[in-house]
This record gives structure tokens, sequence and C-alpha cells, in this order.
């Protein structure tokens, strides 16, 4: 198996020529399905207001027209949002476009060290922020030399000295009559490295960095979709069977500052004739009660909301009887909390999907024709390659494990500011995932661990993956990681973290020899069903296992503890005071 292409060979023809905006509101692609004139775009779930396509346009344009009047910004510059999920997000985004400048989105729970480098990277002219944010962005603002003047508010505010975006919204509108900015265009071709966005990505390595996405690669990842959801020439799927197809409603509760979440959940789902409910704080209960009363079809998870899904008491399955298409991505996802979902929801397809940032979104899909997930990540979009590498540098065959190598119509170009990490990853057209992988026979791509995260006992390799899916299937286990830690024998052994669940946790708080008993149950699960080098040589339970806004455990965290925890315990004195 030296390559693996899509069997929907041919990818749609895609336009190089054109921002994200343009394509999004201006040009009509022959793959894309007509939306009923009075159906929203959008949604505020919270207010209930609603945005019909022409509402959205005269926004944007408006905000342009006055970026471009009030503050110059044209093609040579980048403006950032850092902010949870708000009306305005994308439409700080489309304006950006619409001028020619490019943006970038970070976490607003980042505090000032965090931001600074990412600010200092990309230089921004501007700054949209929520009110949350906006202590820390103002502190890592100064030390990066972006004046006070130069941050917009999102949301409202008494901060009065700072400009709003609906000031600047309502500024745009009243110089129409004497100013007009002027629409940015693209050459042919241009699309293809002009830069869109730019996301955070940890990328092969685990370091923080800025992927930067041009236009083409967006619009092409939103086609490629697109086009696998219709079918093959062959066997064209009817609009009315289609998984994405106009008037469904979609609940957008992941974060826009993600990409899973901006450009998923957000632009392709709008792009396929969808409502799109914006969710702009996450709270489950009240994420239950968005599906209720608007009747959504369909959610966009990370695997954490999987987990509240199976765990969670306030879930009834009556008011979820709506929901037709359930995705999992944006980390691996156990998959028996895909198949719990699954029976939750039984008149739903249940499925996951692989991507990654710097594939502008997603890379494999599953077959249409399976509705319950198998633990693959599907197939290959149209117009995809992969090459599976073995370690010797010869490629794999199926069921062969290797680093997954990706090429396409939608791949980040480099990393902002950082030429050696770049070179490592975009190699001679292709970009290395970092991640250990297997194709099968059928060619659906399994994702195996990440490469760095590997745990070496005695030679032999462990994938945390593959026991903590075991340990997250008994119901006394809320949520788990598995780190190495050092061992003076083996090198390496497991250690799991674990959060209890609820029922357990009340146990053990009754009985704390409760919870002895539930650590000797989860240890001897591990050593009755895996190979003895995978025995867990450690178990902890926490409060909380620390993951990043797309759901991906940040296994550094942990690993940083328990080799702390490990070197702290090695030098306290023993038993003689030595």
């Amino acid at each position: 198996m030296a390559e693996i292409t899509s069997p929907i060979r041919k990818a749609p023809q895609f336009p190089d020529d054109l921002t994200l905006a343009q394509f999004l509101f201006d040009y009509q692609h022959p793959i894309r399905l007509p939306r009923e004139p009075d159906s929203p775009w959008i949604i505020d779930s919270v207010s209930g207001k609603t945005f019909l396509q022409e509402e959205l346009r005269d926004r944007t344009w408006c905000l342009a027209n006055a970026l471009s009047f009030s503050y110059g910004l044209g093609p040579d510059h980048t403006v950032g949002i850092v902010s949870g999920n708000h009306v305005d997000f994308p439409i700080a985004i489309w304006a950006a476009h619409r001028l020619g400048a490019s943006a970038f989105t970070l976490n607003p729970i980042f505090n000032v060290a965090e931001l600074t480098p990412f600010l200092l990277d990309m230089k921004p002219a501007l700054l949209f922020v929520n009110s949350v944010a906006l202590e820390a962005v103002q502190a890592a603002a100064t030390q990066t030399g972006l004046t006070r003047d130069r941050i917009i508010l999102l949301d409202s505010s008494e901060k009065r000295d700072l400009c709003s975006l609906q000031e600047l919204v309502e500024t745009g509108l009243a110089k129409k009559e004497t100013y007009q900015f002027e629409e940015f265009k693209l050459k042919p071709g241009e699309g293809k490295t002009k830069v869109a966005l730019c996301f955070p990505s940890s990328g092969t390595t685990g370091v923080p960095k800025m992927a930067a996405i041009p236009h083409a690669a967006i619009i092409a990842n939103i086609l490629q979709n697109a086009a696998h959801d219709a079918g093959t020439d062959e066997m064209t799927v009817p609009i009315m069977e289609r998984r994405f197809r106009p008037g469904d409603v979609s609940l957008a509760a992941l974060p826009f500052f993600h990409i899973f979440g901006l450009l998923l959940n957000l632009h392709y789902h709008i792009f396929s004739g969808m409502v799109v409910l914006i969710m702009p704080k996450f709270d489950f209960k009240e994420y239950l009660s968005i599906i209720k009363h608007y009747q959504v079809n369909h959610l966009s998870l990370v695997p954490s909301i999987l987990v509240l899904f199976s765990k969670h008491p306030a879930v009834k399955a009556e008011d979820l009887t709506s929901l037709r298409v359930v995705f999992a991505g944006g980390a691996p996802v156990n998959n028996h909390l895909v198949r719990a979902m699954a029976a939750l929801i039984p008149q739903a397809v249940v499925e996951q999907s692989y991507g990654m940032t710097e594939v502008a979104g997603i890379l494999a899909m599953p077959p249409l024709n399976r509705r319950i997930a198998t633990g693959s990540g599907g197939r290959l979009l149209p117009g995809n390659t992969a090459r599976v590498v073995k370690q010797d540098g010869t490629l794999a065959g199926p069921g062969e494990t290797g680093e997954l190598y990706i090429k396409g119509p939608s791949l980040a170009t480099h990393y902002v500011n950082n030429e050696k990490i770049s070179a490592d990853t975009f190699v001679d057209g292709w970009v290395r995932s970092g991640d250990e992988c297997y194709f099968d026979e059928d060619g659906e791509i399994y994702v195996v661990d990440r490469i760095k995260d590997f745990i070496k006992v005695r030679g032999f390799q462990v994938a945390p993956a593959e026991l903590e899916a075991q340990l997250a299937a008994n119901p006394d286990v809320a949520d788990c990681c598995v780190v190495p830690v050092p061992h003076e024998f083996s090198g390496e052994i497991p250690k799991a973290y674990i959060v209890l669940s609820k029922a357990a946790a009340e146990r053990v708080s009754r009985d704390p020899e409760e919870g002895e008993k539930i650590k000797s149950a989860l240890i001897q699960d591990i050593a009755e069903k895996r190979a003895k080098y995978k025995a867990l040589g450690e178990l902890e339970f926490i409060d909380s296992i620390p993951r990043n806004a797309a759901g991906k455990l940040l296994r550094r965290v942990l690993r940083a503890k328990a080799l702390n925890d490990h070197e702290a315990g090695a030098a306290a004195p023993g038993e003689n005071g030595v």
C-alpha cells in the first residue's frame, strides 16, 4: 500500500481567486444546495435573534467600511479575535477578508504569558476581544506594543473608552454615502497562498504555534466535505437522504477559536444550507435544553461532551429525538462512548471523523452507508492522498502502523514565524501529521496515538489511548488519562489519572476504603485484559483531566505532574532518614 486515496477519486473544482467571505456570500458553486430564502443562517441561542444572509452580508460590509475608514485596515494587516462564541465572531473575520486582511483566533481563557508569544508572532493591527478576556489582552497588548485604541470589544461593556464592534458597524453605515471601501480581489491562483486564518496548533511537536491556512485551502475543505456527502457519480445520494442538507438545525457549541468549531460547525454547515445555533458559553444543562427547544438535528462533539452524554443524570432520551446526525472529532474518541451515544439516540447517525488544523479541518469521513462508528476515522475525502511511513522510512501496508503523511488541496502552508518546525512538518507537498495510524484493507484510517505519547516499557510501545479506552468503559470512571512515569527496571511504566463518576465519588466520600477497592479493580481489569507489559504501575484520582478547547487531552500537563511527583518521591527521606 504505497499511497491511499479517496474512493471518490475526483475532487470538486474549487475557486482559487476568492476570499472565504466572497465564496460564502457572493459565489454559487454547482455543488452548493439552495436554501429557502427566509431560512436563517445564524440564530443566537440566548436571545433567539435570527440573522438572514442579507443581514449578515450588510453587517459585514458596514464593519469592513468602518475598519477601512477609521483604521486603514488592508491586505498587509492581520486582526486577532480573542473571544468565546458570539454572533459577531465570524463578522469580524469576514470583514477583515473583505479588506484582504488575515485573521487569527485565540482562546479567551489564555493568561498574559500565554497570549504574549502569539501576539508577538502575529503582530495584529487590531484585536477583537470579548470583555471576559479584556484584562489579560490589555496586559499582553501593552507588552507587545499594541495600543489600547486598537482593542475592539465584541460584546457590550461599560468600558466606554473602548470602541465596540457594534459602534463600528454603525459608523460604517453612517459613512456609506461619503465613503465606501474598495473590495479586495485575489488574482487567479493567489487564494492558494494568501493567508485567510491562523489557528494555534501543537502540530507534530507539542509546541504551540500558529498554522497559516490560505483561503483556497478552507474553501477546498468545505467542498471536499460537500462532495463526500453527495456520494459518487455512480451513486449520488438524494438530497433528503444526505447527512448535511438545507433546513437542518445545527448547534454550534464548540469554540470558534478552534478550527473544528469555526470552519466545520459554522462555515460548512452554513454552506450546506443549515441553520446554525450559536451557543456563547457551554453549559451542559443549557445545551440539552437548546436541543429540545430548537429541535436540533446536528451535533458536533468533542470527547468531553460525549462523556457527559454517557454519565450526566440530566440526559433524557425523549428530549433528543430530533437529533439525526452526531459527529465526534477534535481528538481521538473512545469508541464505547460513541456506541453509548448511538444507543441513546438510535434514530441518528453517530460517527467519528478525523482531521487536524494543518488540513483546514477534516481529512477523512466515515462511509455514507454506516450509521454507527467502528472506531475508525473514516475514508479520505475526495482529492486527499495519504501515506503511512514506518520508523525505518518504508511505507506501511494495510494494518501496519506508522506516521501519517497527508497531501491534498486543503493544506496549511506553514507555521508563522517558525521556519524550522515548518520545514520539519511541510515536506515536499506533504504534511506530517505526528499521528501513529494505520489503514485497513477498506481504506479506513485508525489513529493509534500521537507518536510522541507512546510509553516505552522494556522496549515495548504502549499506547495510552488503548488503556484509556478500557478504563473509560468502567462505570466508575468519568474521565481518564494515561502517562508514563520513570521506572528503574522497565524504563517507563503507565500511570493512570482517573476522574471518578459522580456515583463513585459519593461512595468514596462515605467510605474512603471504597477508593482503594476501585483502584484495585481498575488495575486488575487492565492486567487481565492486556499484555503484561501494559499493566498500570500507578493510579491516582484527580478532580479533572486537563483538555484544550477541542477536547484533546493536554497529556503534557499530566506527564509533567507525574514526573515531578515521581522525583519528589524519590528525593524524600526514607525510613532511615537518608
